[in-house]
């Protein structure tokens, strides 16, 4: 009876394992919200932004799109002004499948020339120059 009760023991043991195997690669992350109309678009890769001087109109928005292999930031030369916080990298899944990187939008409401660069690598540099 115990032999029996024992083995009972085991096989519900192994049955009910709670670990599954799956051959599915685990879903992408979400893409990023569709950009507003008329925008104006920034890549940021290769340690610079693409086109490093941007210029508009009062109202329209502009949006940066990490498209290198590493974070970078989007951070105003004056403190306080606008920060896109950490962009993380576009890159490739654990399975090879590539994937966007982050983007930040913003929408100039003031004239002006706002100058930009990435906290984590000071040599990148970028303008918007923004008239009415």
């Amino acid at each position: 009876m115990r032999l029996c009760y024992g083995l009972f023991l085991v096989f519900l043991v192994a049955c009910g394992s709670s670990t599954s195997y799956s051959s599915n690669p685990p879903p992408p992350p979400p893409p990023a919200p569709p950009p507003a109309p008329n925008s104006v678009f920034v890549a940021v890769s290769n340690f610079q932004f693409t086109p490093d001087t941007v210029k508009l109109t009062v109202g329209t928005p502009v949006r940066w799109t990490n498209e290198g292999s590493v974070s970078h930031s989007v951070t105003s030369d004056s403190t306080g002004s606008f920060n896109s916080g950490t962009l993380s990298n576009g890159g490739v899944d654990q399975y090879g499948m590539p994937y966007a990187g982050s983007t930040y939008d913003r929408t100039f409401a003031t004239a002006g020339t706002y100058p930009y660069h990435c906290s984590f690598h000071r040599q990148m540099k970028g303008v918007v120059i923004v008239s009415n």
